[in-house]
């Protein structure tokens, strides 16, 4: 599954230890829904505001998610608790995340908050008349996780396990730009050279 490749420790990990939905709001705020972010959508968020690769690093290190959608004062907001599997992945995370909102709009009042391997980020609405900020960068770093499924389907086909596709895949995608892997015209010799490359690393 997309997930699994996106987010490899997910499955192999016992279900994170998150807060519940209500102990997180204070009596102001309304709670609309609760969820799952889910890896492809925690990186198409990220890469909307950092360099894809960063994005796609810190989407590894989460091991579950709780999303809460909830109103503050008028305006809808989003509290994601993201797990990771040690305080170490905790720290990696929280750094990204806070290059994250600090890439945000002021007005969409984004913050990073830790507890030991729970990294926590909150945002809002920032409204109509707010700089987004968003490129098209953004849109263009989907060629990163699906070449990274591409690749490891290919190494699994090979005789790959699971655990050495992936890493075959991100070996890959690690040695390529999100410009290069999005460009029609580039040498195929290129990317075929960086996939040998990862199945040679990878694969035993």
């Amino acid at each position: 599954p997309a997930d699994q490749l996106l987010g490899a420790e997910r499955e192999a990990l016992p279900p994170p230890d998150l807060p519940e939905p209500a102990d997180e709001l204070s009596e102001q705020e309304r709670l609309a829904n609760t969820d799952s972010l889910g890896a492809l959508t925690l990186f198409l968020m990220l890469a909307a505001r950092i360099d894809a690769h960063e994005a796609m690093a810190a989407t590894d290190l989460v091991a579950g998610d709780q999303l809460l959608v909830f109103t503050r004062d008028g305006a809808t907001c989003a509290a994601i608790d993201l797990a990771t599997a040690s305080d170490a992945d905790g720290d990696d995370l929280e750094d990204t995340m806070q290059a994250w909102a600090d890439a945000m709009p002021e007005e969409a009042d984004a913050s990073v908050e830790r507890e030991a391997s729970v990294v926590a980020i909150e945002s809002c609405d920032p409204g109509p008349e707010a700089e987004m900020g968003i490129t098209a960068k953004g849109t263009e770093s989907i060629v990163l996780p699906t070449t990274r499924l591409y690749v490891a389907a290919q190494a699994i086909q090979l005789g790959a396990t699971d655990d050495e596709a992936l890493c075959a895949a991100k070996t890959t995608t690690d040695a390529l730009t999100v410009e290069q892997l999005a460009d029609p015209d580039l040498d195929l010799s290129v990317f075929q050279q960086a996939q040998r490359d990862g199945l040679r690393a990878c694969v035993r």
